[in-house]
């Protein structure tokens, strides 16, 4: 990961997870 842009890739990381929790059961977000 370049260390030049790590907000753009903490972004992508947060919203890649988002989606993956839309798409299954919110059991593991209650965690």
């Amino acid at each position: 990961m370049p260390i030049s842009m790590p907000k753009i890739n903490v972004a992508i990381n947060v919203t890649t997870h988002k989606k993956k929790s839309l798409s299954i059961p919110h059991k593991k977000m209650a965690s």
